[in-house]
């Protein structure tokens, strides 16, 4: 979505982005005969919240960010790791007055916590699709 920042004199619309991205560079190695691919690796991992001020119109966005090199040879996987959510939910049932009655409500009332836990991987393999050698 984009958001309107206004000055004094000016006014843009800024993009927010929410969601996964990954951006992978690779760069070819040769060495001593062994070929390598370097991977450069940036992941961006946005979440929109579910809660908006009365204030602010615009939703909370939370941004997780890794960065990170590998050299790998050519038809190896990378395994990364590193985005973790939890959340927990707590919510009550009761039956109405009685659920509230000092000392004996909890026989009217049910109290649940539910625990959510997300750990996303990303597993990439490098390998070379055209190296610039021409068969035939």
């Amino acid at each position: 979505f984009y958001t309107k920042l206004q000055g004094e004199k000016v006014a843009k619309l800024e993009s927010i982005t929410t969601g996964s991205l990954l951006r992978v560079t690779p760069r070819l190695l040769n060495d001593n005969g062994t070929q390598k691919i370097m991977l450069n690796l940036n992941i961006q991992d946005g979440q929109q919240s579910d809660t908006q001020s009365e204030t602010d119109p615009l939703p909370e966005v939370q941004n997780s960010e890794i960065a990170s090199q590998a050299t790998l040879l050519a038809g190896q996987s990378l395994l990364l790791g590193g985005f973790k959510q939890g959340k927990q939910i707590h919510s009550q049932n009761k039956i109405p007055l009685l659920g509230d009655i000092p000392v004996v409500g909890h026989l009217f009332r049910n109290d649940t916590t539910q625990v959510h836990s997300v750990i996303r991987l990303f597993l990439i393999k490098a390998s070379v699709v055209n190296n610039g050698i021409s068969h035939g």
